[in-house]
């Protein structure tokens, strides 16, 4: 627990301080500017609970711009084979051979034309 405050509060002081040299070259919104000053005032506490606040935000953001999340309930049922009563090895077996007797198949009618 010691180590993971440490980093927290190794992180905060590096947000804090990129935050002072932000303000020093100008380059926030002023309401960006005024978020930060409020910032500031919290307790250690406090201003942890607004870095994971924004990093959930972020998070959420960011995860529906992607490619959404396919969940196993939406995939249940596309397997090949039924995983239930088949040994793995035999299916896999079973098909590698029927893959192979198509290919041979379609060998075989290019050869005839």
């Amino acid at each position: 627990m010691k180590g993971i405050a440490r980093l927290r509060s190794q992180l905060l002081r590096s947000v804090l301080n990129w935050t002072q040299q932000e303000k020093e070259v100008g380059a926030m919104s002023p309401l960006l500017a005024q978020v930060l000053r409020e910032i500031e005032q919290l307790n250690p506490e406090e201003q942890l609970q607004v870095i994971s606040h924004a990093t959930e935000l972020v998070k959420r953001q960011t995860s529906t711009h992607g490619k959404p999340r396919r969940k196993w309930l939406d995939i249940a049922g596309n397997a090949p084979y039924s995983l239930v009563g088949e040994d793995a090895q035999e299916w896999v077996t079973r098909t590698r051979g029927e893959s192979q007797q198509h290919r041979d198949r379609l060998l075989e009618s290019k050869h005839e034309d």
